[in-house]
């Protein structure tokens, strides 16, 4: 009898008794790449399936091994995928979408020659990078190599139910109606596009939907429980500091950090992700007003809207944490001191740590995560109070979609747009929306119920100090 080796005797006992691993199982590969292995019966062999735009490419192993049919698979899969791709010629999607890209990225005023924003708002380089984002991310991985001429009504059907299934992989909820806008938005510069290199009949248009969930409006957070959020990191501190943790461990920089970047955040209504990542110490000035009250500015470089300047509001400028000397970044413009240009802490970004790193946003994330959720009361600056705090949520809101509107480091920004409301019923809105880099649109849509309650109180009491019957 002919003697056998291992893999032909793995086959045989295959045969009788069925794969040596899982039925059908998911794996990623070291580049990122996910595969699913899967036994046939018909085959007495284990298949592989990849998913590329939403398309399965599936083909057969030919090992009865799962270990060998999964090296078997991760070296097709390269082969696979070029064999799959046709070749990119200038009439295809993704090559005019990517000649648009390059425009757009080299020359972002490209844009404003094309269409103006809403209500004539010139476009700018965040707009920009949006698109280029939408474009990298949904419309190349689908439409790829596809003549633009060739996408038609059902073929943008298909792209808007496989982006509407990853999107929810992805990020577990359906896309917001301004997320789908700008998308659509991006999808129809590309056909402009077409359209000026004379690949598609003038007028030609595509029509991507637009009709996502409507725009949740922020919950902001009330001044007490600004001041709720700092006393909890100040008390973590004091922890970690009971525990041996020296000043420059990582965990305690990063509270500084959340601290900061709290404080600031509603300070100037600055947006706590990349607008107040860009901020370094040298981005702090003062300026003196006609009045002769110093001001304090920071100066914003990477804004939504290009960059900007923003007064800080003294008020809060006690509760920002100076990481060289333990919160003392606590006092009024008359009496701060800020890095003068020969300190090297002066270009210093304010959320560099000791290492030379700067302090993530997905980390600042989960550690303000774990400081809104409910904590004992131990912890809380109420200590005769035994309920847990929970502020996740607004308790003040005044419906149920507010109420279930889970509250963010982004919170804060609409903490300060409130405030400012709140303190001066004559804030000009242009003012306001100049000072956090928005639109007056977005400023009435977001706080129209705060200028309205604003302007209710002002309306109840008659200028005489006397009040009218109203039945």
């Amino acid at each position: 009898m002919p003697r056998q080796n291992a893999d032909t005797l793995s086959s045989v006992r295959t045969q009788s008794g069925g794969p040596d691993g899982p039925k059908s199982q998911v794996e990623k590969l070291p580049n990122g790449q996910q595969v699913r292995i899967y036994w046939r019966d018909e085959s007495r062999c284990y298949w592989a399936e990849i998913r590329e735009a939403g398309k399965k490419d599936r083909w057969s192993t030919k090992q009865s091994r799962y270990g060998s049919a999964l090296l078997s698979a991760a070296s097709a899969i390269p082969e696979r995928k070029k064999s799959r791709t046709p070749e990119v010629t200038s009439d295809s999607f993704e090559a005019i979408a990517r000649k648009f890209i390059e425009l757009i990225r080299t020359n972002p005023s490209h844009l404003s020659r094309r269409s103006a924003g809403p209500n004539g708002v010139k476009r700018t380089k965040q707009t920009a990078n949006d698109y280029i984002l939408a474009l990298e991310k949904w419309f190349i991985p689908f439409f790829k190599s596809t003549p633009i001429i060739q996408i038609g009504a059902r073929m943008i059907r298909e792209f808007e139910s496989w982006k509407l299934s990853e999107f929810k992989n992805i990020y577990g909820r359906e896309p917001s109606r301004s997320v789908l806008s700008n998308h659509a938005a991006a999808g129809a510069l590309v056909w402009r596009q077409a359209e000026e290199d004379e690949l598609i009949p003038w007028g030609t248009s595509a029509k991507f939907n637009k009709d996502g969930k409507p725009t949740r409006r922020g919950q902001p957070f009330s001044i007490f429980e600004v001041d709720e959020l700092l006393h909890r990191i100040r008390r973590l501190d004091a922890l970690y500091t009971s525990q041996g943790l020296h000043q420059h461990d990582p965990s305690r920089e990063i509270l500084f950090h959340l601290n900061n970047l709290i404080a600031l955040t509603a300070a100037t209504g600055m947006r706590p992700g990349s607008e107040a990542r860009s901020v370094r110490w040298s981005s702090f000035f003062l300026s003196k007003a006609d009045n002769g009250e110093r001001i304090l500015f920071v100066k914003i470089a990477k804004g939504k809207r290009g960059s900007r300047r923003a007064a800080v509001d003294g008020s809060f400028l006690w509760r920002c944490a100076d990481p060289r000397k333990r919160f003392l970044f606590r006092l009024y413009p008359e009496q701060l001191r800020l890095p003068t240009p020969g300190e090297a802490l002066y270009e210093a970004p304010i959320f560099e740590r000791s290492n030379g790193k700067i302090t993530r946003q997905d980390v600042l994330d989960k550690v303000f995560a774990k400081i809104i959720n409910p904590i004992p009361y131990s912890l809380g600056r109420i200590a005769s109070d035994p309920e847990k705090l929970d502020l996740r949520f607004n308790a003040d809101a005044d419906n149920e979609e507010e109420l279930a509107t889970p509250r963010t480091l982004y919170s804060l920004r609409h903490t300060y747009a409130c405030e400012q409301i709140n303190k001066d019923e004559s804030t000009d809105i242009d003012h306001l929306a100049k000072q956090m880099g928005t639109s007056r649109e977005m400023i009435e849509f977001h706080y129209a119920k705060v200028y309205d309650l604003k302007r209710g109180h002002k309306l109840a009491s008659s200028p005489d100090g006397n009040e009218e019957e109203m039945f």
